[in-house]
């Protein structure tokens, strides 16, 4: 097994809705499309909402059982990748 270590750029655009945080502005403005309603699509496989940039990544959820579990981040906010 090998262990990736990836460190993150802090991220400091917060989200006031919900706990979602972003390195750029640009991430957030994205984001709020969300809240918004501006920018959702509706999963076939959960019927959970999903934003358009990443319904792609979200469908691997369900396609590889293992997808989730490969990846996490610690409370630094540094991602794990598990190969």
């Amino acid at each position: 097994m090998i262990i990736l270590f990836i460190d993150l750029t802090p991220r400091v655009f917060r989200c006031e809705k919900c706990p979602k945080s972003y390195s750029q502005a640009a991430g957030l403005s994205r984001h709020l499309k969300i809240h918004l309603g501006l920018d959702k699509t509706l999963c076939s496989s959960c019927n959970q909402y999903v934003s358009k940039d990443h319904l792609a990544r979200h469908l691997k959820l369900h396609e590889d059982p293992t997808y989730k579990a490969r990846t996490s981040r610690n409370e630094n906010n540094e991602i794990y990748l598990t190969i």
